[in-house]
């Protein structure tokens, strides 16, 4: 796996007001934006899943880091001998791929 190339985690999601029709942010920092979410939809279940997103966006670092240790503890433990480790590897490996843009 390389070296990460993102902005390093963690990240928060912060619930822009609705009233106001405000973005919802995704931030690294206090004063460094990621990105955003609109949330602005008067369609409670339209915001609520647009919040749901926000917040595994701002999650991401710490899934991607959990799911590389995950990977490099299974192989180093040898439970990939079995055909469900083997499988439970390659998929966290190739989850790690397509999170840092790599070719497989």
């Amino acid at each position: 796996m390389s070296k990460q190339t993102h902005t390093p985690g963690p990240w928060q999601f912060i619930e822009g007001d609705r009233e106001l029709g405000a973005m919802s942010d995704i931030m690294a920092t206090d004063d460094f934006r990621i990105g955003y979410v609109l949330c602005e939809s008067r369609s409670e279940p339209v915001r609520k899943e647009d919040i749901a997103n926000g917040r595994l966006i701002a999650a991401a670092p710490e899934l991607l880091e959990g799911a590389e240790l995950a990977a490099r503890q299974l192989r180093e433990h040898l439970i990939v001998a079995s055909p469900w480790g083997m499988a439970l590897v390659e998929r966290l490996e190739a989850i790690i791929v397509k999170a840092k843009g790599e070719t497989p």
